[in-house]
């Protein structure tokens, strides 16, 4: 193909240069998110803060997946799941999101760390996909996203939400403030699950296991594959 052929369209006329994606395109945004979302540190320290509130579920999840097994991780943050967890079980991992500056940082760790605008990209088949702290934001699809979660799953799609969150605290400053604090940059932030409303979401995708820990705070479903 010539250099003039590259540079016209189907009706032989010129091509428009195409735009370069911009830095929100690329995850890159600053405005658009909080600043707990600017750099892996920030989010770390955030997670160090909250304590032992965050570890919790993550333990689970991993007891959940064997060793060896293929992760697809969606809206992954800073890949904790894989760099604390998962890399010591010898897992293939994939983690997926949208902040190009987690993306940055986590790939010159050598994490396969990939760009994934969700509900509409493609999920990577795996034998587990797992998603954690993150499902609220898709709560005007989470029935269509769930369902194509599992058709990439060969195993099983675990999904890890916080039922009790500084979000829905009774005194509303501190609620709009919490709110505030966990936007990513794309997706819905002012829903959050609460046990009822994600024992519905299990009941519906047929759960085959949903555990709750003792305090409220977090809950986990697992769905069977269907790929």
């Amino acid at each position: 193909m010539s250099a003039v052929d590259r540079l016209s369209n189907a009706d032989g006329q010129p091509a428009a240069p195409q735009k370069p994606a911009s830095r929100r395109e690329r995850g890159l945004g600053l405005l658009d998110k909080s600043p707990i979302f600017w750099s892996v540190g920030a989010y770390r320290l955030s997670e160090r803060l909250l304590g032992a509130a965050t570890k919790r579920p993550f333990n689970q999840v991993v007891d959940l997946i064997p060793g060896g097994a293929s992760v697809t991780d969606l809206c992954c943050g800073p890949a904790d799941l894989y760099t604390k967890h998962l890399r010591s079980k010898s897992c293939r991992y994939v983690g997926l999101d949208f902040n190009g500056h987690f993306r940055r940082a986590l790939r010159r760790e050598g994490v396969d760390y990939r760009f994934i605008r969700l509900p509409d990209d493609p999920i990577p088949p795996a034998d587990y996909v797992v998603m954690c702290s993150s499902f609220y934001h898709f709560r005007a699809c989470e029935d269509s996203l769930l369902e194509r979660m599992r058709a990439a799953a060969a195993q099983r799609v675990i999904i890890a939400e916080p039922t009790s969150n500084l979000t829905n605290h009774s005194f509303r400053p501190l609620g709009r403030i919490a709110n505030l604090l966990t936007k990513p940059g794309v997706g819905r932030h002012d829903f959050r699950h609460d046990s009822a409303t994600f024992a519905a979401l299990a009941q519906r995708h047929n759960a085959i296991e949903l555990h709750t820990d003792p305090d409220g705070h977090h809950a986990i479903a697992v769905f069977r594959g269907t790929r």
